[in-house]
């Protein structure tokens, strides 16, 4: 019987909260932040070693939009006391990692195509926070923010195609 009860509350509990699915407002921060990183630092890694005119244009829009976009969010993290990270996500260190070894060779499509895959990663990441975001200070940045990152994705996707 006790068993039975303490099963019921679990589910119980279980169903009372929210949205099983939203994301904390820490754990948005982390990803966006990484995400923002990534931008600017594969971007500068990218810049000086691209050959196509185009792929150095996209680049430093990248650097000039994703730096403008981290500092908002660091000024809005910051007020909502919550910690922004000092380094990227390994993954995202490992994407800036794979640009700056091409950086003697084809760059250009490897700066390419993960501008693609992070670009639609943080497309993903900005959807679901604004309808499922628990903190609106950055709810209103990740709405902001959002179709600036659909158009960057926009453009990396023919960008990628032609320099592959």
């Amino acid at each position: 019987m006790m068993k039975r009860l303490l099963v019921a509350a679990a589910f119980t509990a279980l169903f009372a909260t929210p949205s099983l699915a939203a994301m904390a407002a820490q754990e948005f921060v982390q990803k966006a932040a990484s995400a923002g990183m990534f931008e600017v630092e594969s971007s500068e890694a990218a810049l000086p070693a691209a050959k196509n005119s185009e792929v150095k244009s996209f680049a430093q829009k990248m650097i000039d939009d994703h730096t403008m976009a981290n500092k908002k969010l660091m000024n809005i993290a910051t007020q909502q006391n919550l910690t922004v990270p000092e380094e990227m996500a390994p993954k995202h260190k490992e994407m800036v990692d794979q640009v700056t070894a091409a950086a003697g060779g084809n760059v250009d499509a490897v700066y390419m195509e993960n501008q693609v895959k992070g670009h639609e990663e943080a497309v993903q990441l900005l959807e679901t926070y604004t309808k499922e975001g628990d903190n609106q200070a950055l709810v209103g940045w990740a709405t902001e923010a959002l179709p600036v990152v659909k158009a960057h994705f926009e453009m990396a996707k023919p960008l990628a195609q032609q320099v592959m």
